[in-house]
């Protein structure tokens, strides 16, 4: 005879900790697969197949490839991302930080060419898109975050613009770096590409004034 209690459910935290595993998995076996037989060479099933899950279980943590390569690069920068906030509150003022941000975030780039490529792919669908991730952690939203907070402490940035609209330019400029570089490559001026960007954050496009 069946009992009438309710099943035990698993905690909460052991639950989260059992999809951060499956998650960790997946990108692991990905990033193997991607490396191996390249980004286009790679089925979603492949993955399935390696990480040892069901191709439906695949499809409910990652919807496509590129989200598995934006959620590896995710947890990469949020490795580096505390020292890389220790530097950056070091260092004086804004456009400082962000000369050396865009500056690290696009040699980081130039590193790993190909798999950034999907992901700003990726990425740049999710910004136009009206269902944009909020509850996203990454070491660049970490990182974006912790410079326009301490422009804004300091009086360098406004504070009556909604702080998604700066987190949105930030990545713009990244973004925007990032396309110059591809189309460029050799001829890449990185200076004064995130010069510009550095210019366009801090003063918008309005004409400068005379001093």
């Amino acid at each position: 005879m069946e009992s009438s209690e309710p099943a035990a459910q698993a905690p909460a935290g052991r639950v989260d900790r059992r999809k951060q595993r499956t998650r960790d998995a997946v990108v692991a076996a990905a990033m193997r697969l991607f490396r191996r037989h390249g980004f286009d060479g790679v089925t979603m099933e492949q993955i399935a197949e390696a990480a040892d899950i069901a191709k439906g279980t695949l499809y409910s943590y990652f919807p496509v490839k590129e989200a598995i390569v934006a959620a590896y690069l995710d947890k990469e920068s949020l490795v580096r991302n505390a020292e890389r906030l220790v530097r950056l509150r070091a260092l004086g003022g804004t456009r400082a930080r962000l000369a050396a941000s865009l500056g690290e975030l696009i040699e980081a780039v130039r590193a790993q060419p190909d798999i950034f490529e999907k992901y700003f792919t990726y990425r740049t669908r999710q910004m136009i898109s009206l269902r944009r991730e909020r509850n996203q952690v990454s070491g660049l939203r970490l990182l974006e975050d912790e410079i326009i907070r301490l422009g804004q402490d300091a009086g360098e940035l406004r504070r009556d613009l909604p702080f998604e609209l700066l987190e949105a330019l930030f990545e713009f400029c990244f973004i925007i770096l990032a396309q110059r570089y591809y189309e460029q490559r050799e001829a890449f001026d990185l200076s004064r590409a995130v010069g510009q960007c550095v210019e366009l954050f801090m003063n918008g496009a309005g004409k400068e004034r005379a001093r």
